[in-house]
């Protein structure tokens, strides 16, 4: 076989794992780096029925305080936030801008009730769901929701991929890199393209 062919053959058998091949993409140590689900932690609410909302008369601002489980270490705290000023970041499942959870002055306590029990009396309580992770606003009879309490990624995690990344990189390379030199030591020591 002529150096050309065996020059091209070697090029094209180098070229396999680059060609959108599932089973590398399945076995990639960068690609499984970001798409494993167990190497993302979250941030989400505990499953308590703790969930306390607070309204400052007369605006119609609600400040919704919960307990907040990290998923990394099952560490609790109390988190809170405003609606509606946080509602599209809470659909988007995103953080949002967390604040206080003491009521402070002129906060007034709104009812709260665990899905079965009997609703209070209007104008205002919220219904929070069996499983505690959402709840729904009632405000004169009309409801409003359900509101997710917030769920969303623990940046630590992000931060843990960005930097294995050139490491996951380098050992990918690497694979590629001995199966390479494995066709190319096959081909040059007298496999089916061995060149006289």
């Amino acid at each position: 076989m002529k150096p050309t062919r065996s020059l091209t053959a070697l090029l094209l058998a180098g070229a396999l794992p680059f060609t959108g091949c599932q089973t590398y993409e399945e076995y990639g140590l960068t690609h499984k780096l970001w798409s494993d689900a167990g190497l993302t932690d979250h941030y989400e609410p505990a499953g308590t029925a703790t969930l306390k909302t607070f309204q400052r008369p007369p605006s119609s601002r609600l400040k919704v305080s919960y307990d907040e489980r990290r998923e990394k270490d099952s560490s609790i705290r109390r988190r809170a936030f405003f609606l509606p000023d946080s509602a599209k970041t809470l659909a988007a499942r995103g953080k949002p801008s967390f604040t206080s959870p003491a009521p402070g002055a002129g906060w007034v306590e709104v009812p709260v009730i665990v899905a079965g029990q009997p609703a209070p009396a209007p104008p205002l309580y919220l219904k929070l769901a069996a499983d505690s992770k959402s709840f729904t606003i009632v405000r004169d009879g009309v409801p409003d929701g359900p509101h997710q309490l917030p769920t969303y990624v623990d940046q630590s995690s992000t931060a843990f991929r960005v930097v294995m990344t050139p490491v996951a990189v380098v050992a990918d390379v690497t694979v590629v890199a001995v199966w390479f030199g494995i066709v190319s030591l096959y081909m040059y020591a007298g496999g089916p393209f061995h060149v006289h």
